[in-house]
């Protein structure tokens, strides 16, 4: 089993904010997470909060901290249960919330993360741009390549950070020439969209053994200018 931990620490007297972000690599497949959260030591320490897991952008599992002094919660998510609901095999994985004392001030809790994942033969590209008013995707091509093929496919668009910063715009795949996927890009700040295409299937229902893959599209400001986005397009490969 290979993994990465992170950890989050803070004292408050009042509200403090956590975002524990492990971003989608080219040679890892995230499979479970672990959440542990200890509240402080102390007489009449308390905290109160929520704690959420967000994958590709979307909410896969939340729920309330309440913990007295030394207490502490533990959950353990398996991440293959969310490839079917949300179409996606690899993505990037954020865990956020917040902590608030209810308790003697100042009160505290640290939120530890572990991410384990299975190593993977893939390739990576990405594209990022600011724009006022429309920028089109650029270099996220993947010709062939002598010995290996493409089988699966993970696109990830995340918008850029700021007040009032939003894109639109739209996003398409093709393998071998033909549209495998297409979608429209509607993206506030910081928001995160993923979408996973089985290669080989799609190969199959159309009798190619392997294909070259392409990702093309655009991104326009829908908010205060300028406004920005980065592409992400990893495809897993296997040897012939």
């Amino acid at each position: 089993m290979s993994s990465i931990q992170k950890e989050w620490h803070d004292e408050t007297m009042g509200w403090s904010k956590f975002a524990l972000n492990f971003d989608a690599e080219a040679d890892k497949r995230f499979t479970r997470c672990t959440i542990n959260i200890k509240g402080d030591d102390g007489f009449g320490k308390h905290v109160k909060g929520n704690i959420s897991l967000v994958i590709g952008g979307r909410l896969a599992w939340s729920n309330g901290i309440n913990l007295g002094s030394g207490g502490d919660m533990s959950y353990s998510i398996n991440l293959q249960d969310f490839v079917n609901k949300y179409s996606v095999a690899w993505a990037p994985i954020v865990i956020d919330g917040h902590i608030s004392n209810a308790g003697v001030p100042p009160a505290g809790a640290t939120v530890t993360v572990m991410v384990e994942y299975d190593s993977i033969t893939s390739e990576q590209k990405k594209w990022s741009d600011t724009t006022i008013g429309r920028s089109n995707f650029e270099g996220l091509d993947f010709p062939l390549e002598e010995g290996f093929k493409f089988t699966e496919c993970m696109i990830n668009i995340e918008g850029g950070t700021g007040l009032g910063k939003k894109i639109k715009g739209d996003v398409n795949l093709t393998i071998g020439g033909a549209e495998a996927w297409t979608s429209g890009i509607n993206l506030g700040s910081g928001a995160q969209m993923s979408h996973y295409v089985d290669i080989s299937q799609f190969c199959e229902s159309r009798h190619i053994n392997w294909a070259p893959v392409k990702v093309t599209g655009h991104i326009s400001n829908a908010g205060i200018p300028p406004s920005s986005a980065t592409v992400s397009v990893t495809v897993v490969k296997i040897k012939m």
